[in-house]
C-alpha cells in the first residue's frame, strides 16, 4: 500500500473473476482510492483495478504499465490487464518456483504500477 493505493497479490488462481470482486471490495475500505489486485493463471498474469479518484484515469494507468507487454482494457474506474508470465518474468512455471515467481511477479507488477500512477513505492508493501 502507498496512500490510498492498495495493490493485492492473490496468489495463484483459478477463477479470475473473483479479481475484480476483491478489487471492488477492497475499495469500500477507509482511506483507500484506488485499489488493482493481481493473481497468475494458466501462466498469466490478470489483474483488475479500480479507482474513485477523479484524478486518475486507471484504465490510462494500466495501459501505460502494462501495454506493451499485455492487454489493458478499460476506462476512468474500472480497468483489467492480462500479461503473459514468461514475457513478464521470463521464469517458466515449475512447482518447485511458484513461490520465488509469485514474489518477483508481485515487485515488478507493484512498481510498474506506482511508476504509472506517480507514486513513490519505494519500501512500502502491505505484505498480502
Amino acid at each position: 500500500m502507498s496512500g490510498s493505493h492498495l495493490v493485492s497479490n492473490a496468489g495463484f488462481i483459478r477463477d479470475r473473476d473473483a479479481l475484480a470482486q476483491a478489487a471492488q471490495h477492497l475499495l469500500n475500505l477507509e482511506g483507500i482510492t484506488t485499489t488493482a489486485v493481481f493473481a497468475i493463471a494458466d501462466d498469466t498474469i490478470y489483474l483488475a483495478a479500480r479507482s474513485k479518484d477523479i484524478r486518475m484515469n486507471i484504465g490510462k494507468v494500466l495501459d501505460d504499465a502494462f501495454g506493451e507487454m499485455g492487454e489493458a482494457k478499460g476506462h476512468s474506474t474500472d480497468a483489467a490487464v492480462e500479461i503473459p508470465l514468461g514475457i513478464f518474468t521470463g521464469i517458466e512455471t515449475t512447482e518447485d518456483n511458484r513461490e520465488t515467481l509469485l514474489q518477483l511477479t508481485e515487485e515488478a507488477v507493484r512498481k510498474k504500477l506506482f511508476d504509472a500512477m506517480g507514486v513513490d513505492s519505494s519500501g512500502e508493501s502491505n505484505g498480502s
